[in-house]
């Protein structure tokens, strides 16, 4: 009578079954490994876009509220703003605007070059002694126009640079009037889907 042979190895069945198995784990760790690598991209991406919108903001800031009073006659300084406003550093937005908002700041600083007090026949009303500085944006890019003027109130010179941009991404500002000493600038930056907005409160210096 013959013994039948034993059978040591796996059948078709058990191992179609492995093969099934082991691609269903391989699946979910590349689903689980996928999902975890766009939640890093996704939150690398916002905290870029965050870090841009406040370095912006703070820069807007810092500059801004150094600004100063320019009462020269000519367009150069608040005298020169139509409708009328009060003295103030800042030229847009202003009390003509309240209640609303503007896409861009302006205002008047101190031109370093010039404004030299210890100068005999130094005078505050003399135009070249101020810039006129506008913050605004154009396309989704932040731009800084800075204006500068002779002693008759003539422009010198206007330059307009690109002062910040996201590789195909938008910026936008957004600056409301609150006083001549108070505004308020919100930033908005936006890339791929995602998008971050910080707020800013300017406190002017002087008026």
């Amino acid at each position: 009578m013959k013994k039948q042979k034993k059978h040591n190895g796996y059948t078709l069945s058990e191992t179609l079954i492995t093969i099934i198995l082991f691609l269903l784990l391989c699946l979910s760790m590349y689903s689980a490994i996928r999902l975890g690598t766009r939640t890093f991209t996704r939150n690398t991406a916002y905290v870029n876009l965050k870090e841009s919108a406040q370095v912006l903001a703070n820069a807007i800031t810092n500059e801004a509220k150094q600004a100063v009073t320019n009462s020269s006659l000519g367009s150069s300084g608040y005298l020169g703003v139509s409708p009328s406003i009060g003295p103030g550093g800042v030229l847009y937005p202003n009390e003509n605007s309240t209640g609303l908002t503007t896409n861009y700041i302006q205002f008047n600083e101190i031109n370093g070059t010039n404004f030299d007090p210890t100068v005999s026949g130094f005078s505050r009303t003399n135009p070249e002694n101020y810039l006129k500085v506008r913050y605004y944006t154009l396309q989704g890019v932040v731009y800084r126009e800075q204006i500068t003027y002779d002693s008759t109130g003539t422009v010198l010179q206007t330059t307009n640079d690109a002062f910040a941009q996201l590789d195909n991404g938008i910026i936008d500002i957004s600056v409301s009037y609150v006083s001549k000493k108070e505004y308020e600038l919100v930033i908005t930056v936006t890339k791929d889907g995602n998008s971050f907005t910080t707020r800013r409160t300017i406190y002017i210096f002087t008026v």
